[in-house]
């Protein structure tokens, strides 16, 4: 199946050329106004609310030449339901399972991403609303997410201007430009301080409980030109490449919560018929990590693959979809897959041929609440992918790397390793990676007191003065003063210095 976008039937008989293709994700910590995306000392963690804007309605079946844009493939008994449609806003709705009762959100950042108008290639919305109303109603925050800047999509002769606020792609034959895809990321850290102040104002028990309920995101523009979906055309089938859709990446800290170094990166690209080799780095692996990863990608087809069809004229083998971890030391080829419920491993492509791969960019995502252990699938079953359920275009999988408890990460990533090595394979298709965040928990020396009641703080305490009188000492000779401070955390420390006031 080959997977292409055409913006006019005049182009079905060529392959359109990929000019420009945008940036990758790290190596380094992304930066906004001068500062890095990392948090590093206290307790925090991250989610990652997301919605599709694209819907399937036309749903014709692509069986002859003359079938008009939009349709559903059914190849080889195989169901790949395909968007067509834009929708005017969508819905997340955020419970306790998702963050704790004491979550307060340190920084927010929205990201949109869309498809770019035809006829319109150079003009970007870097607008977008952003709603919340909360479970009870009595919360209520509207607000009109700006850019601080309106970017232009990078063509081959002008990459232009891409950095976390803004990265575009344009889609180029011989210098003309037919179509292509852009993303904003916006900071909207002001509007969860006013969720927290009003439920703070309403009486609310704990900040967290203030942030349930349902996030909507509306007003993006979106294109859904003809030339973007799927058809057959000559004979030949083309798959959809339309994107458009939303997310929300919340950083808050909580006492509940394992303590995390939280890290985002971003890099807005375009990947086709190829794998690609990132890497990240700006952080230290403690003692048998325990990293949580999200990667953001758009464009992806539930069970569309295909085992060879791939290379310059089309004869090579293809690389398998998926995506690849290791860590700085372990050799290239001891690479882990990952794969989980949600992006399950494949053992056949589109055409029945035998062929290994994880159907990883499906529109359907894994996702971990904070106390969660096990991923729940958003978008529903990978397996029998339901057009009525899939978020598409949008995956942003979350994986759980704990090195504690599976022996193959603990081999991969080791104490002090400060680089993690990442694989991207796209098949046959084209996919568009936007940013990816980053959790290792800090598993840093902890110390406290211990607690001991009948000393007078109720804590490892005391002393011993020449004084009768509770709780006092003698001006006119030493008194001896003693604390007991242990460590509870999981690493070692050495060279503690301990203060207290007398």
């Amino acid at each position: 199946m080959k997977k292409l976008l055409l913006l006019t039937l005049i182009l079905a008989a060529t392959m359109t050329a990929f000019a420009y293709d945008g940036t990758t994700i790290g190596p380094e910590v992304s930066t906004l106004d001068g500062k890095k995306l990392q948090w590093e000392a206290g307790s925090f963690d991250y989610f990652v609310m997301f919605k599709s804007l694209m819907g399937n309605d036309i749903r014709d079946s692509c069986v002859d030449a003359n079938s008009p844009a939009g349709c559903d493939w059914t190849d080889n008994g195989d169901y790949n339901p395909e968007p067509d449609s834009c929708l005017p806003q969508s819905t997340f709705k955020l419970t306790n399972a998702h963050i704790p009762e004491d979550a307060y959100v340190e920084a927010a950042y929205l990201v949109w991403t869309s498809s770019l108008d035809p006829k319109n290639v150079f003009n970007t919305d870097n607008t977008a609303t952003l709603n919340f109303t909360s479970d009870d109603g009595q919360i209520t925050q509207t607000i009109n997410a700006v850019a601080p800047r309106i970017g232009t999509a990078g063509t081959d002769s002008n990459p232009g201007i891409q950095d976390f606020t803004f990265e575009g792609i344009t889609t180029e034959q011989n210098g003309t430009i037919y179509g292509g895809y852009y993303t904003y990321r916006v900071d909207v850290t002001d509007f969860f301080n006013l969720i927290h102040a009003q439920g703070r104002e309403l009486g609310y028990k704990t900040d967290g409980m203030s942030l349930y309920g349902n996030y909507t995101v509306s007003d993006v523009e979106c294109s859904n030109d003809s030339g973007y979906l799927s058809q057959i055309v000559g004979g030949n089938g083309y798959s959809a490449s339309v994107m458009c859709g939303w997310s929300l990446i919340t950083v808050y800290r909580s006492v509940r919560v394992n303590p995390k170094m939280v890290y985002i990166y971003n890099g807005f690209g375009r990947f086709c018929k190829q794998e690609v080799d990132l890497g990240i780095s700006g952080f230290e692996f403690p003692d048998k990590p325990i990293i949580k990863m999200t990667m953001a990608v758009h464009e992806g087809d539930p069970g569309l693959a295909s085992a060879s069809g791939c290379g310059s004229l089309g004869f090579a083998a293809c690389p398998p979809e998926g995506l690849q971890v290791t860590g700085e030391t372990t050799p290239p080829e001891d690479m882990i897959i990952l794969q989980n419920s949600c992006n399950p491993a494949k053992f056949q492509d589109s055409q029945g041929t035998a062929f290994n791969y994880s159907d990883t960019y499906n529109s359907i995502s894994s996702f971990y609440g904070w106390n969660d252990k096990i991923e729940t699938c958003i978008g529903g079953d990978p397996n029998n992918p339901d057009p009525d359920t899939l978020e598409y275009t949008m995956d942003v999988d979350t994986f759980l790397l704990d090195a504690e408890v599976n022996p193959d990460f603990d081999r991969q990533f080791k104490k002090g390793d400060s680089n993690m090595f990442i694989k991207i394979g796209a098949n046959a298709d084209c996919i568009y990676p936007n940013y990816m965040v980053v959790s290792l928990d800090t598993k840093a020396p902890r110390y406290d007191i211990p607690v001991n009641p009948v000393t007078p703080d109720g804590r490892e305490k005391n002393y011993c003065s020449c004084s009768e009188q509770a709780d006092s000492v003698c001006s006119t000779a030493p008194f001896y003063f003693m604390i007991k401070v242990q460590n509870w955390g999981n690493d070692l420390s050495t060279n503690v210095t301990v203060q207290d006031t007398l």
